[in-house]
């Protein structure tokens, strides 16, 4: 069995989860409503912080990021 994680939710706090269970070597799937990441425009880590998170993020090969996506149940 392998390990996998759902994390709902792209903000700061989000994408630093996601970031810190990939590096752990946890398979993530992180999961956004609207078709960005990053919050609602009201970061709390200044901008370019946040834009080497979400380059980052995109480039994991344990990340698989889904926009624009919702969450209907889990089992």
């Amino acid at each position: 069995m392998s390990k996998g994680a759902v994390i709902i939710g792209g903000t700061v706090a989000g994408i630093q989860a996601a970031l810190d269970l990939a590096d752990s070597g946890i398979q993530v799937h992180l999961v956004e409503s609207s078709p960005f990441l990053g919050g609602n425009g009201k970061a709390t880590i200044p901008q370019h912080l946040l834009n080497a998170r979400m380059l980052e993020i995109s480039k994991h090969t344990n990340v698989t990021v889904w926009t624009s996506t919702g969450v209907s149940r889990a089992s």
